[in-house]
């Protein structure tokens, strides 16, 4: 792969994973909220969120202009990658 590949790889995954974070703050701030849910605790298999699901995914086209599967989106808390302490990074030999 050169760098041009890597550039528009790195680069559709990035908005990607934006679309995807866009989409799981808007379901838990703005759909979600009154009804004590998160997007993430969802269950697809459950005939009591069956309802919801069609609920979420409509209002999402509607407002957001598209809906991601929740299978295809995986989400952390925001600040699961900012708060690793720098001893739990790996380390690598120095030549």
């Amino acid at each position: 792969m050169d760098a041009d590949e890597f550039r528009d790889y790195i680069l559709g995954f990035i908005f990607y994973k934006y679309l995807s974070e866009r989409l799981h703050i808007y379901v838990d701030q703005e759909l979600l909220k009154f009804e004590g849910l998160a997007f993430a605790s969802l269950d697809e298999g459950n005939p009591v969120h069956q309802g919801i699901w069609g609920a979420v995914q409509e209002n999402c086209i509607d407002s957001l202009g598209y809906y991601l599967r929740r299978a295809s989106c995986s989400r952390k808390s925001p600040s699961a990658g900012r708060n690793r302490a720098a001893s739990s990074l790996p380390t690598f030999p120095t030549r």
